[in-house]
């Protein structure tokens, strides 16, 4: 741990093993914070990829009063996504840029950049030659350098599959497709330029019997109610 923390600096990243939408994922700015956390043998960290210096006004603010509600500034990241086929060929790639609030993708758009894509490529043939197919998402951002760098790799689908499918990667019809490759199933195209719009998500209000509620709690659900 000692030559990682000299090899990228303060701050660090530390995510908890499992978890989901930066649940548990916080800032390491220190040795005194950092032991701790090593300690718990429960986390893996990362190097923290941006600009450290848009983060001190955010770092100050703990060291007064602490926000209600909190969220770091300047959370855009960058997703390569592609379907490997069994047989190893390489869809082509479709790439985001997606700005986040406390941890999910809020809203997004498609964008064009020949450098990452070529670096994301790289890792989807190391992937395929491993054994490993099937769709692939993989996170970037810049470090202070200016180097593009991987920070999370999905292997499944996930939360910008739909995204993806409105605006020209219909992941779910290309796997169809490669599992049934006599079906013939029609992938969608959108009917607008997919550049042109910018991808806004956000939660629907719906009212849930609290009967339903309780059997979900429970782990269970029955048919029909």
């Amino acid at each position: 741990m000692k030559a990682f923390v000299n090899k990228v600096g303060f701050p660090l990243i530390s995510k908890p093993l499992e978890g989901f939408a930066s649940n548990g994922v916080v800032f390491v700015r220190n040795w005194e914070e950092l032991l701790p956390l090593f300690e718990e043998r429960n986390n893996i960290f990362q190097e923290y990829l941006g600009d450290p210096d848009t983060l001190k006004n955010y770092f100050d603010n703990f060291t007064r009063s602490i926000p209600l509600f909190i969220q770091a500034p300047q959370i855009i990241i960058y997703s390569s996504a592609t379907i490997i086929s069994p047989h190893g060929e390489i869809t082509p790639f479709l790439t985001l840029e997606n700005y986040h609030q406390y941890g999910l993708t809020i809203n997004c758009r498609r964008v064009d950049n020949p450098e990452l894509e070529a670096i994301a490529l790289r890792f989807a043939k190391a992937y395929f030659s491993e054994g490993g197919f099937g769709p692939m998402s993989i996170q970037f951002r810049q470090d202070i350098q200016g180097n593009w760098k991987a920070m999370e790799f999905n292997l499944r689908s996930n939360g910008n599959t739909f995204t993806r499918f409105l605006l020209g990667q219909d992941e779910i019809g290309i796997i169809i497709n490669y599992a049934l490759p006599f079906a013939g199933f029609p992938l969608y195209t959108p009917s607008t330029d997919a550049y042109s719009c910018r991808i806004i998500k956000t939660l629907q209000t719906h009212c849930l019997p609290m009967d339903n509620i309780n059997i979900l709690q429970r782990g269970k659900w029955e048919s029909g109610r």
